[in-house]
């Protein structure tokens, strides 16, 4: 593996992972979907903020993110090491952009993306447990955590019977990880019952 090219690959892993798709869908309309709902520019707070067709779109942008980066690092290095790490730089993108000052999204829509490129069965198990999880409790968060944790579960055992090399099990892991840190605030909030379920508006941050 080039190391040159792997240092190419995250790079530009990571610069389009930081484009913010759900927050140019708002400016486009007159709407900063950073100053509603979670405050956040990913396809959860795009839906509750300017809808189902914006979100639709910002998924599909948030989703190329993990694709792109696992495409570029098949293409370059060949190695599935790189794609985990190409991959982990687009969550990071998405989630700390550099062109908005370092905030963004919680890295779902992306690491699905990596993952259905990788592994596309584990997407499959997650997609099934996020939709049972949303229709039980109509909370968007509660379903992208419990989803975001199956798909190590369903990787792993094709990890042991080498279907799936371990670094697609590692990235899960990790992703995981990261999303349920992310959604900290909305642990939080399902805690005290506060928080908003699916159908919802989101409401206007205070402050400028």
């Amino acid at each position: 593996m080039s190391y040159v090219y792997l240092l190419a690959v995250c790079l530009a892993s990571y610069l389009y992972g930081s484009i913010p798709f759900g927050l140019a869908l708002g400016k486009a309309r007159g709407v900063d979907v950073r100053q509603h709902g979670s405050g956040r520019t990913g396809a959860a707070n795009t839906l509750r903020t300017l809808g189902l067709g914006a979100s639709a779109v910002a998924f599909a942008g948030d989703f190329s993110k993990g694709v792109v980066a696992v495409v570029l690092a098949r293409v370059f290095t060949g190695s599935p090491a790189a794609e985990a790490i190409a991959a982990m730089f687009a969550v990071a993108g998405h989630n700390w952009s550099a062109f908005i000052g370092f905030r963004g999204g919680r890295g779902v829509a992306a690491s699905v993306g990596a993952v259905a490129l990788m592994f596309p069965p584990a997407v499959g198990v997650g997609v099934v447990v996020f939709a049972c999880v949303l229709a039980a409790s109509r909370y968007v968060s509660l379903a992208s955590i419990i989803a975001s944790a199956s798909v190590p579960v369903a990787l792993a055992p094709m990890v042991l019977m080498g279907i799936a090399p371990a670094e697609y099990l590692a990235f899960s892991i990790v992703a995981a990880v990261l999303i349920i840190l992310q959604h900290k605030d909305n642990l939080e909030r399902l805690r005290a019952g506060a928080e908003r379920r699916l159908g919802e508006k989101a409401e206007r941050k205070a402050g400028p």
